[in-house]
C-alpha cells in the first residue's frame, strides 16, 4: 500500500496529500503526517479517505484525550499539540477563506479551556442499543461514553443516562428520538426529550427524571432541534426555578426555545471585543440587526446613548424587553421586525444611527438584503459570523456599495473543529 505525506491541510480540517496531482483529502490526519488510507471516495475534482495507518507521526501530532476521537465525526484536531494548535487553526482558518479575511488575521482568539467549555449539546437517541449516539466517520452509530468538551455536569448527566436509558425498552416503542442537554450557571443540568408528548410519555419521563434527581433541575418534552440547539415548543415535565444565562453579569431568563451560544467564555471575549470597538468609533447610537435577546446591546449599554435591537423571534424579544425593564435600561428598544424584508419598515420615524451591528443566520445577510437595506444603514458596520464563506460574500457586495473591511478578529469557539465566530468591522469609504 502507498505512503502519502499529508502536506496541509484544508478548511474542513482534512489532512491534504495528493496522488496522480489529484487532491486527497484524509481526515483526522495533521501536516507531516506519513499515512495509508482506505475507504478512498473518488469525485471529479478531489477524493475523500480515512487513514488506515500511520508509519510517521507529524511533529505536531498529539495523543488525543477523547477515547472515541478515531471514529466519531467530532473534534477533527484533537490530535494536535498544544504548541501547534495555535498554528492548525490558522491553516484552516486561512483556507476556508478564499478572499480577503486571511489576509487580515494573524492569529485566533481562544479561550483558556479547550475541554468542559461545552454548554450544550444534542444526542441521537438509538432504538437499536437504546443508548444515546453520534453518527461515525463511517455512518455507523457510536456509542457516547464520555465526551470531555462537555461541561462537567452534562459529562455526569451524559453517564447516568447511558445507565438507565437501557432499562427503559418502553422508550424504542415511543419514538424517542434525541436528547438535549443544557448547562446554566446557576442551575443543575437541564434535559429535553424529543418524544410524542403523551400522559403515558410523561408518566415514563417522569420515571427518568426521579432516577436522574440530583443531577438535573429541569426537564421537558421537545420536538425538532434546529442546527443552532434551540428547540421550539418545549413543554415542561419538571420546571426549574428561576433558570437563567448570564451577559455581562446581567441575568437572561433561560427558554430552551432561545438560542445562547454554546461556549461562553468565548463569547464573553466577543463581547468584550465588540464593546472595546464601538468605544473606538465614537458611535453612541446602535443599530443592531438579529438582535436575539439582546445581548450585544447589553454588553456595550453603559457606552452608548440609544440601542435598537431588531429581531425575527418574538419570543427573544419579549425576554429582551423584560431585561431592559428589570435593569432600568430606557436606553436600549427591542422590537421585533421581519428581517430582511422588514428593516426600512422597522427603521421609519428612528433616530440616524451611528454603527450597525449584525449577527445574522449562517447563511449571511445575502446580496438582495444588503441592496435592499443599504441605504438604511450606517456609515460603521460591525459584522459577527459563525460562517466566513458567507461572511465574505456579504463583504464583496459592501465592498460594491462604497464599504472598506478595515479589522477582522477571528474567534475559536468550537475548539478541535474548523468552527469559527468571526468579527468584521467595515466603514463606508
Amino acid at each position: 500500500m502507498e505512503k502519502l505525506i499529508i502536506t496541509d491541510i484544508n478548511g474542513f480540517g482534512d489532512g491534504v496529500t495528493r496522488i496522480d496531482n489529484k487532491a486527497i483529502f484524509v481526515s483526522k490526519t495533521l501536516p507531516g503526517d506519513q499515512v495509508t488510507i482506505k475507504n478512498q471516495v473518488d469525485y471529479k475534482r478531489y477524493s475523500k479517505a480515512q487513514i488506515n495507518q500511520i508509519i510517521v507521526n507529524s511533529p505536531q501530532r498529539d495523543l488525543a484525550f477523547c477515547q472515541h476521537f478515531d471514529l466519531c465525526g467530532g473534534c477533527q484536531i484533537q490530535a494536535t499539540k498544544a504548541e501547534e494548535y495555535q498554528n492548525i487553526k490558522m491553516k484552516i482558518f486561512s483556507n476556508l477563506s478564499r478572499y480577503i479575511l486571511k489576509d487580515h488575521v494573524s492569529e485566533i482568539i481562544c479561550g483558556n479551556h479547550k475541554t468542559n467549555f461545552r454548554n450544550k449539546a444534542v444526542f441521537n437517541f438509538s432504538p437499536n442499543t437504546l443508548q444515546l449516539v453520534y453518527q461515525d466517520i463511517n455512518e455507523d452509530e457510536l456509542v457516547i461514553q464520555d465526551c470531555s468538551i462537555l461541561e462537567e455536569s452534562l459529562q455526569i448527566l451524559l453517564k447516568e443516562l447511558q445507565t438507565i436509558l437501557p432499562n427503559h425498552p418502553e422508550l424504542k416503542d415511543q419514538n424517542l428520538k434525541k436528547i438535549f442537554f443544557k448547562s446554566l450557571p446557576n442551575q443543575k443540568a437541564i434535559v429535553g426529550f424529543d418524544i410524542k408528548q403523551s400522559p403515558n410519555n410523561q408518566s415514563l419521563l417522569e420515571e427518568i427524571c426521579l432516577e436522574l434527581e440530583g443531577h438535573i433541575s429541569g426537564a421537558f418534552f421537545f420536538h425538532s432541534p434546529s442546527s443552532h440547539f434551540a428547540v421550539s415548543k418545549p413543554k415542561w415535565i419538571l420546571s426549574p426555578d428561576n433558570a437563567y444565562e448570564v451577559i455581562d453579569q446581567i441575568k437572561i431568563p433561560y427558554s430552551p426555545e432561545m438560542f445562547f451560544q454554546s461556549n461562553r467564555e468565548v463569547m464573553q471575549l466577543i463581547y468584550q471585543k465588540i464593546s472595546l470597538w464601538v468605544q473606538e468609533s465614537g458611535a453612541k447610537n446602535i443599530l443592531d440587526l438579529y438582535t436575539g435577546v439582546g445581548g450585544t446591546l447589553l454588553s456595550m449599554g453603559k457606552h452608548i446613548d440609544f440601542g435598537l435591537g431588531l429581531e425575527v423571534n418574538a419570543n427573544s424579544i419579549q425576554v429582551a424587553k423584560q431585561i431592559k425593564k428589570d435593569n432600568a435600561l430606557k436606553h436600549l428598544k427591542f422590537q421585533t421586525a421581519n428581517l430582511p424584508r422588514g428593516l426600512k419598515n422597522a427603521l421609519r420615524n428612528q433616530v440616524k444611527f451611528d454603527l450597525c451591528m449584525v449577527n445574522p443566520p449562517r447563511k449571511g445577510l445575502g446580496q438582495k438584503m444588503i441592496q435592499e437595506s443599504i441605504q438604511s444603514l450606517p456609515d460603521q458596520i460591525i459584522y459577527l459570523s459563525c460562517n466566513p464563506s458567507s461572511l465574505e460574500s456579504d463583504l464583496k457586495q459592501f465592498e460594491k456599495d462604497g464599504y472598506q473591511l478595515k479589522k477582522v478578529e477571528v474567534f475559536d469557539m468550537f475548539p478541535w473543529t474548523n468552527h469559527f465566530e468571526t468579527l468584521a468591522f467595515i466603514e463606508k469609504r
